[in-house]
């Protein structure tokens, strides 16, 4: 009497869990549907993908036909019924190995890795997939805990090279802005660099690429041959590191002042430099310069104007001007005094 009373609390719990598992994959499935999310549950690091989700509802539902094939094995013994009942087995074998080869094949295809911004306003996911000689690295956006959003950046590289988990990589955040650059070491052997921003309506995907000659100096720090934690934050150096690791020798002093700039990182013909004030043979960042131009001079007017100007390598000029002593900057039409 204890024994069947047991086992009656037993079907109870798994009915209520069966049910409630169900309910929750038909909300997920509807919000996904509704949305385009995609369902990837954070649970205290602990990420559960769609198919995860299905899988455990499939592991309930196989559950639930072994209980009742027992059953009626029990309750029916002619011929023609255990003939159905072995067909049954056999189905639900085939079923469950089906969908066990599902589940795993999307884990030894893909892999998430999780990217916090310094503020910890916004969350990068990355979803890496690889499979023979393919492979392609898709950006996504935790909306909450339980859905991605796609971002519509992604890049692909060749011979199934796997850059996030080798550690290939580096991530560099301005603000809601993340820029992700990963090494084709088997394909072109250049950086694939995805740019796009993090919480606005307007993504502003861009694409880049970058020669491999050395590792570019802004990310060096993030360059590394280790794997890579998920759900790790990746600190990337800050402006004024990067500035501390440079050589004031190499900087362009603007004539008559404390200012300058230096060039930071170089791709093809583009430079990034930064604008910076000079104290006591260190340099003080102070904002990035407004143009990528390989060749920059520039000069302070009467006036306590600061003007910059950049040449392109077709020798085509820009002017700009910034009344707050370099932290901001607007096109100029000529330069002031001795540069004309």
């Amino acid at each position: 009497m204890v024994k069947v009373k047991n086992n009656k609390i037993k079907t109870y719990i798994l009915s209520a869990i069966t049910l409630i598992w169900l309910a929750v994959s038909m909300i997920l499935l509807y919000i996904k549907s509704r949305t385009g999310y995609r369902i990837l549950i954070d649970f205290f690091g602990l990420q559960l993908r769609q198919e995860d989700v299905l899988f455990i509802l499939l592991l309930m539902i196989v559950a639930w036909l072994i209980f009742f094939l027992k059953l009626f094995w029990k309750k029916y013994s002619s011929n023609i019924a255990r003939v159905i009942l072995v067909t049954g087995w056999i189905l639900l074998i085939a079923g469950f190995l089906f969908g066990s080869l599902i589940f795993l094949g999307g884990h030894l295809v893909s892999t998430y890795y999780t990217f916090i911004s310094p503020d910890k306003k916004h969350t990068l996911v990355v979803d890496e997939a690889s499979f023979l000689l393919l492979s392609n690295v898709s950006l996504f956006e935790r909306i909450n805990p339980l859905f991605i959003e796609d971002l519509g950046a992604e890049t692909s590289l060749d011979d199934g090279f796997s850059p996030i988990s080798a550690g290939k990589y580096w991530i560099k955040w301005d603000g809601n802005r993340v820029s992700l650059a990963m090494l084709d070491e088997l394909g072109t052997g250049t950086w694939d660099v995805v740019k796009v921003s993090l919480g606005d309506s307007d993504r502003n995907v861009q694409h880049d690429n970058l020669d491999s000659e050395g590792k570019p100096i802004v990310y060096e720090e993030n360059y590394s041959p280790t794997l890579p934690a998920k759900d790790t934050i990746h600190k990337p150096l800050t402006k004024q590191e990067i500035l501390d690791s440079l050589s004031l020798e190499n900087a362009i002093i603007i004539p008559n002042s404390n200012y300058g700039l230096i060039e930071v990182d170089r791709a093809m013909a583009r430079s990034l430099w930064y604008f910076v004030r000079i104290e006591e043979n260190r340099m003080i960042y102070i904002s990035d310069a407004p143009d990528t131009s390989p060749k920059v001079e520039g000069e302070i007017d009467s006036e306590g104007k600061i003007h910059l100007r950049f040449t392109d390598i077709n020798n085509n000029q820009t002017n700009y001007e910034s009344l707050n002593q370099g932290k901001t900057w607007k096109n100029a039409h000529k330069f002031s005094g001795n540069m004309d």
